[in-house]
């Protein structure tokens, strides 16, 4: 049989896929799609220094939404957690993703909140530590693509699939005062702080972009909380020149530092004519509704910061057995 050399290349990577992917029949599959370009999602997972799983949402025919989650470990920020990292817009290009242009950036994009304790200025949660998965019986990290568990321990190549979450059961913990972490001013509380509060964390990636809900079970402290941002989207700079509210209120982006688009709302869409990209913000209270003050706003300050917080102007107390339940959602659209 004579063979022409893009099948020869069509051959090995069959070949290659299915000695990693375990059965030549899912091998065959995952390739057809990768070359076709029909899978709504794709991941991969690199066993590396850092863990990365590599999420690949479609928004427009060869172009993805590329979302990085990382295994982060930190004792001085005393911080063992999965967070979404920065994300890049992608082309799919012979079976391999081709990173466009950066579409979020590095800080905290999924939930995070803020003690009212006297001297507290650090945040608690992702980014910003004190969050553990690996202090309590019932914390911990899945993986999931069209409903089956991953196995993380090997690296996976890049694969097709439908649908993709995962979820994460952590205990947040008492934040010292101070300073930020990572400053000289930061008194840290020795053996780390007491649980706070316990933390699921589900992330669902579909449609150009994921939702994130989030569920606090208060614990013994009775935390006063400052503020809470459960909804929180560090959007590239380069992918939004101009917001607007629920209200209609406009903005054209330029980078002043200050706080753009205030409202009592919750959807915030940023655009950017010359790319053709969309990206809306939403979130929601779901438990307790009606109780609390929510807003929204943008920080304009070379990125553009999205925030939809429980803040009620003071303190908000909390108690034992206590649940808040919130929803987070962020979506690219391409012209």
């Amino acid at each position: 049989m004579k063979y022409t050399m893009k099948s020869l290349r069509t051959l090995f990577t069959i070949l290659f896929t299915a000695i990693f992917a375990g059965s030549p029949g899912r091998a065959f599959a995952a390739v057809a799609q990768i070359e076709a370009g029909n899978s709504p999602v794709y991941y991969s997972f690199d066993k590396g220094t850092k863990e990365v799983i590599n999420v690949y949402v479609q928004v427009l025919n060869q172009r993805y939404a590329w979302f990085k989650v990382i295994h982060e470990v930190d004792e001085n920020k005393y911080k063992n957690l999965w967070r979404i990292f920065d994300s890049y817009m992608c082309e799919l290009k012979d079976g391999a993703m081709v990173s466009l242009y950066p579409i979020l950036t590095a800080g905290e994009n999924e939930f995070v909140w803020r003690a009212a304790r006297d001297g507290v200025v650090e945040f608690t949660g992702g980014y910003h530590g004190n969050e553990r998965i690996d202090l309590h019986p019932e914390s911990g990290i899945s993986f999931v693509a069209d409903d089956k568990p991953l196995d993380l321990r090997a690296s996976i190549p890049l694969t097709a699939c439908t649908t993709f979450r995962y979820v994460q059961h952590s205990t947040m913990h008492e934040t010292g005062i101070g300073g930020l972490i990572g400053s000289a001013d930061y008194q840290p509380i020795p053996g780390g702080g007491a649980v706070e509060c316990f933390h699921e964390k589900k992330t669902v990636f579909s449609n150009g972009g994921f939702d994130c809900y989030n569920t606090l079970t208060w614990d013994d402290n009775c935390t006063p909380v400052k503020v809470c941002y459960y909804g929180i989207f560090c959007v590239d700079g380069g992918i939004a020149k101009e917001g607007i509210n629920e209200s209609g209120t406009t903005v054209v982006f330029n980078d002043d530092g200050q706080m753009e688009l205030h409202s009592t709302g919750s959807e915030i869409t940023m655009t950017n004519d010359d790319l053709g990209i969309t990206v809306v913000c939403n979130a929601r209270l779901e438990q307790p509704a009606g109780i609390y003050k929510t807003s929204s706003m943008v920080w304009d300050k070379g990125y553009h910061k999205y925030y939809c917080a429980i803040d009620n102007g003071g303190t908000t107390g909390t108690r034992h057995g206590e649940e808040w339940k919130t929803v987070s959602s962020i979506h690219f659209t391409l012209k």
